[in-house]
């Protein structure tokens, strides 16, 4: 991709770009990358810090970093929730070989 046009466009990955900002710790489960406007918005409301001149860090105890955490992590929380949970429902699940030497091993 031509230099000049990444500038232009705003491509995240360009260095010398300002408009865009990596911070360091996400808490969601999205890019790590956010516009400078939007890091700025979260310095103001003490959700982070800047560490350098592209590179913002979150502050994990601020409650809506918190929050935004928790939500995060809920659907791999409910994943765990919606597995096998007794040997009683692996009886209707087909599987190659004899079950119980596949689910009874030391």
């Amino acid at each position: 991709m031509d230099q000049a046009y990444a500038e232009a466009r705003g491509d995240p990955r360009s260095r010398r770009n300002a408009r865009y900002v990596r911070v360091v710790n996400q808490v969601r489960n999205g890019s790590p990358i956010v516009r400078r406007r939007d890091a700025e918005a979260l310095v103001a409301h003490g959700r982070a810090e800047w560490i350098g001149q592209d590179q913002v860090r979150l502050i994990v105890a601020h409650p809506l970093n918190k929050a935004e955490a928790a939500a995060a992590a809920e659907h791999y929380h409910g994943a765990v929730n919606r597995t096998v949970r007794s040997v009683a429902e692996l009886r209707h699940i087909p599987l190659a070989g004899d079950p119980w030497k596949l689910l009874m091993r030391p």
